[in-house]
């Protein structure tokens, strides 16, 4: 999994968090923070991304202006979605997330391709053992 997150007031720039496994990755205006924000209405420590099961969840640390996603006030946790508008404070941050895809994926969703194509059901070999 890649997580970026693309700024696009103050200074401008896209942050990769790196490596998105990582416990937390903290935002704010902290010279200890991953993603450092110099906005005056951002706490020094205003909120953190964590990876939980392969999801990405954003938290609020108390923040005195707070955090929201696409236009809602953050209450709690929440999870973050691909294309989801981050909000720390006033500044919106984009969060891009790319999903690693596996080999057995890519077999599953070729398999797929070709027997909706010719009206089958969807079957791959590692739903029939593997055999033919």
């Amino acid at each position: 999994m890649r997580v970026t997150l693309k700024v696009s007031e103050g200074r401008p720039r896209t942050v990769a968090m790196e490596p998105p496994e990582r416990a937390k990755f903290v935002i704010g205006r902290g010279e200890d923070c991953d993603l450092r924000l110099a906005s005056p209405l951002v706490s020094r420590h205003h909120c953190v991304l964590t990876v939980q099961d392969g999801r990405i969840f954003v938290r609020d640390l108390e923040s005195s202006n707070g955090t929201g996603v696409n236009n809602q006030i953050l209450v709690g946790q929440r999870p973050l979605r691909d294309g989801d508008e981050l909000w720390v404070a006033a500044t919106p941050v984009t969060v891009r997330i790319q999903r690693d895809r596996n080999v057995s994926t890519l077999v599953d969703e070729v398999f797929r391709t070709l027997w909706r194509s010719r009206g089958a059901p969807p079957r791959s070999p590692q739903a029939s053992g593997g055999q033919s």
